[in-house]
């Protein structure tokens, strides 16, 4: 075999080990008005059998890495189209035209609670959300009304998270204090999210209320403490270090629950209200939070420890703003 011939064979071999090892980026669509999951989803046209998924969990779970879906507008909701999962997948999950035009109504109330968003499974900065709006969200007793992040660090862009709520319930005669609420808009846990272009507004973390003292036959117990609300827009603990960039976090809330009353009778010892700190964004003590060109506004907290704007928690904890960071009562 001539030189010239053993050096075509070669780059030929080169070639062909660089296209095994290349993986195709394939394009997924969701649409809720015409799709069904039976379907491929490989195609934008409502036509069998490779139209678009009718659920975005569908759209995810057919997706490998790499790969992208495009999600029709509409407003999304039911199963499949809340408590959505990335299942740690590195893809890219984005509306067609924009968030004003691409609802997730996650329709979840205090007794059938939902959220928008899940990620728990190591997502990173491949892992990209970008184009909704998030809302109605509602967790009882549990962190995170629109979006929960654990040991994840997802990429989440021009999404506007609204009108979600975390609640604690009220106490009961087994535990008599309120539980906690904690992140209504989002929740970080171990988790670095880049939050890019957001609008994080009107979201609720409520503590629930003190049970009241009481005497019965034998015995009496004093009122409960309400719980805590922390983070009305964003809730960050245990080394959560999220980046916001050019984001708006306004008008969220932090209510924590109310005491319970003493029974005058027996003189029972008074209980304290509940602390509600960070109605716009609260960091733990091993919590950073980096704001850049971001505007925190309106938010409010009612508590007995309370900060409105931006609450940080010990000396290690501490927000790295911008020059172009805004922070506005």
């Amino acid at each position: 075999m001539s030189k010239q011939k053993v050096i075509r064979l070669w780059v030929l071999i080169i070639i062909l080990v660089i296209t095994a090892g290349s993986v195709q980026a394939d394009t997924y669509y969701v649409n809720a008005a015409c799709g069904n999951d039976s379907w491929t989803g490989t195609d934008p046209c409502c036509i069998a059998p490779d139209g678009p998924k009718a659920t975005i969990q569908a759209g995810i779970s057919a997706a490998s890495g790499g790969d992208t879906i495009i999600v029709a507008q509409g407003t999304y909701t039911g199963t499949g189209n809340r408590d959505i999962d990335f299942l740690g997948k590195a893809i890219t999950l984005q509306s067609e035209n924009g968030p004003e035009t691409c609802i997730i109504d996650c329709q979840a109330t205090f007794y059938d609670t939902h959220r928008g968003f899940y990620f728990h499974s190591g997502e990173n900065s491949n892992s990209v959300l970008k184009g909704f709006t998030i809302n109605n969200g509602y967790r009882r007793n549990q962190p995170g009304g629109g979006i929960y992040c654990e040991a994840s660090s997802p990429r989440i862009e021009d999404c506007i998270i609204e009108g979600n709520t975390t609640k604690g319930s009220n106490g009961t005669s087994s535990s008599h204090k309120g539980n906690d609420g904690l992140g209504g808009g989002i929740y970080c846990y171990s988790s670095n999210p880049a939050i890019i272009d957001c609008i994080i507004t009107d979201n609720l973390a409520q503590g629930g209320n003190g049970l009241d003292g009481q005497c019965g036959m034998t015995d009496c117990y004093g009122p409960g403490t309400g719980g805590k609300a922390y983070g009305g827009g964003i809730y960050c603990t245990s080394n959560s270090h999220p980046v916001l960039n050019n984001c708006t976090v306004e008008g969220n809330r932090g209510y924590a629950g109310h005491a319970g009353d003493a029974e005058e009778e027996v003189l029972l010892q008074a209980a304290s209200g509940a602390d509600a700190r960070g109605g716009g964004i609260y960091c733990g003590s091993d919590c950073t939070v980096e704001l850049y060109n971001c505007i925190l506004s309106e938010n409010q907290v009612i508590g007995g420890n309370s900060s409105e704007i931006l609450w940080i928690d010990g000396a290690s904890g501490g927000p790295a703003c911008g020059e172009d960071y805004v922070a506005r009562l």
